[in-house]
């Protein structure tokens, strides 16, 4: 029984070594890309946005603001740019290979 339990912790450990680093890799990379795209690209896409949705009367921002679409809206914009940049990145490393 203890050789079994030895070969599943070893068998554990090999897959971790073998499946870690490409996982933290991926996690720093997008983490990096949500970083760039939150301070760089996502303020003049949420300052359009605003522009565009000027037109509304105040009333209606109030409404949006209480029931939380602003926050809503806010998160959809930038999982929207995340997903764009990632899918660039990804895709030109793919590409170079």
């Amino acid at each position: 029984m203890k050789d079994i339990i030895y070969a599943f912790v070893a068998h554990l450990i090999n897959a971790f070594r073998f499946f870690l680093p490409g996982i933290v890799g991926k996690t720093l990379t997008a983490l990096g890309i949500g970083l760039y795209v939150y301070n760089v690209a996502y303020p003049p896409l949420r300052a359009w946005v605003q522009s565009q949705a000027s037109g509304l009367p105040a009333l209606a921002f109030a409404y949006f603001g209480a029931i939380g679409l602003d926050v809503v809206a806010t998160m959809w914009l930038s999982v929207y740019v995340v997903r764009i940049a990632s899918k660039s990145y990804f895709g030109s490393l793919l590409e170079s290979h």
